[in-house]
């Protein structure tokens, strides 16, 4: 996930915040499905999709990628706050 241009970190933004928006929501769908016990609900969904938000937001490629991209000086101060935001969620996930 390695960037060049400014551009590319708006990219890694946006793929980055709609990965964990999808991994989330069907986290959040199994579970309450579980939870309310309704019609379809399945343990093996609920662990799969929990398992899986847990892989993205551990992985130490995205960190690196994201510490990277806050080391340069060409990206805009709204796409910092993001960036910031990014590795504080990472780290809650990632031991170093």
């Amino acid at each position: 996930m390695a960037s060049n241009t400014a551009s590319d970190v708006r990219s890694f933004i946006d793929a980055f915040n709609e990965t964990y928006l999808a991994k989330h929501k069907a986290y959040e769908d199994n579970f309450w499905a579980t939870k309310m016990n309704l019609s379809g609900n399945d343990v093996e969904k609920l662990t799969s999709s929990f398992n899986a938000l847990e892989k993205f937001l551990g992985d130490a490629e995205t960190l690196a990628a994201t510490r990277d991209m806050l080391k340069r000086t060409d990206i805009e101060a709204n796409e910092r706050v993001v960036l910031e935001q990014i590795e504080k969620t990472l780290k809650c996930y990632i031991v170093e």
